[in-house]
């Protein structure tokens, strides 16, 4: 059977744009990288991004609907991660027609094992195939993923060693630092630490507290008098030790948990200066930037965050004594409007602001917090700016 091209007519109900894909991929990865079930998968799996379009058919007895394209998420030996137009009931039977890379077609029969809601009309969808299937036929030679590997690599500005023995904190960590184009080298132990440093330099070190065979701070005075100076970020989700990790040579505590917004500002704050002098300017975007009706009602929401952070700014240089009750209220109307406006960052770092002034509401105590949240702000607003340039 032949293969068929990507000008078979066959229809597309999503219709996404790439911009639209590329948005909802990001916002999808992101919060797979964070559920514990999907890494105990029975085998990984990879992105996937056809030349040929890829159909699908509901069947059901005694009928079989006609193929539509779908657009596929990723895939392994056992299943896919497919967007799909409306909810499917799980084990709702389907067959998905594949290109194979010799020009072939491959027909695979499957059912749905979950479906959750994205955004607009999009659904994830997860396939489990009825019999296991060779994904790599589908994926490529191996000379030619070695070659996007490699390019991959060697585009890379910034290596980090992350030194965590919980695997899903590792999968995570790794994958939201690899969407910032950051090569992440993984270890498990202290031990394991101290021994990766000196068999190729890294730009910096993020290590956990609790290791299994070292304290987190013992592991940062050995690193440090085995004369590493780059900088060593640890995280805990106890913040009491930020003074534990100065004290031993570290530059930061990062709290637990760790979210892209927090690894974007280490990154920003810690990174080599010459990268941080070339790289754009870096931008905090909503998840519902790729749908363009969502963007007059979210400029409006920035051009309102830019007055009231601006205000909150004036009045830590001016009116420090009327800060506290002006940054309350702002935090406030954050957790409330953030999140449905597609900023989760903005919410988590409202909410940890209100928490340092709950325990202490001196301004000099959360200086610090309040400065890294109206930078946030800052970049949020920054697309603005941007997208009207372009």
């Amino acid at each position: 059977m032949s293969g068929f091209t990507s000008d078979d007519g066959y229809m597309d109900r999503l219709r996404l744009s790439a911009e639209n894909k590329h948005t909802l991929l990001k916002q999808v990865d992101t919060e797979e990288a964070t559920h514990s079930g999907r890494s105990r998968r029975r085998s990984e799996r990879c992105p996937y991004t056809p030349k040929d379009p890829v159909l699908m058919s509901i069947t059901s007895p005694g009928q079989q609907d006609t193929p539509y394209r779908i657009h596929v998420r990723n895939i392994s030996d056992h299943g896919a991660g497919i967007f799909h137009s409306s909810f499917l009931h799980q084990d709702t039977p389907v067959q998905l027609t594949f290109a194979t890379d010799d020009g072939e077609t491959l027909l695979v029969d499957g059912h749905v094992k979950r479906c959750g809601f994205v955004s607009g009309k999009v659904h994830d969808i997860g396939i489990k195939f009825t019999t296991p299937i060779s994904a790599a036929s589908l994926l490529g030679g191996d000379d030619e993923k070695e070659e996007a590997s490699s390019k991959k690599t060697s585009d890379l500005k910034l290596s980090v060693l992350y030194v965590e023995d919980d695997p899903v904190h590792q999968r995570m960590v790794s994958f939201l630092m690899g969407q910032m184009g950051v090569a992440v080298k993984t270890v498990s132990t202290g031990q394991e630490a101290l021994s990766a440093v000196t068999s190729q330099p890294y730009d910096m070190i993020l290590l956990d507290m609790e290791l299994p065979d070292l304290p987190g701070d013992q592991v940062i005075v050995r690193l440090r008098r085995n004369g590493l100076t780059v900088p060593i970020v640890a995280s805990s989700t106890d913040e009491t030790v930020a003074d534990k990790v100065i004290e031993a040579g570290g530059n930061m505590l990062l709290p637990k948990p760790i979210t892209q917004a927090k690894l974007t500002d280490m990154i920003h704050r810690w990174g080599p200066k010459n990268q941080a002098s070339n790289a754009e300017p870096l931008v905090l975007l909503s998840s519902l930037w790729g749908h363009t009706d969502a963007r007059p009602m979210l400029s409006d929401f920035l051009v309102w965050l830019r007055e009231q952070s601006k205000e909150v700014a004036e009045l830590a240089t001016m009116r420090p004594s009327d800060l506290t009750d002006r940054v309350i209220v702002l935090c406030q109307e954050l957790q409330l409007l953030a999140g449905g406006m597609g900023y989760p960052t903005l919410c988590d770092q409202a909410h940890h602001l209100m928490q340092q002034i709950g325990n202490d509401s001196r301004p000099e105590t959360y200086k610090d917090s309040l400065s890294e949240f109206l930078e946030m702000c800052e970049r949020a607003h920054s697309v603005l700016a941007q997208s009207i340039a372009a």
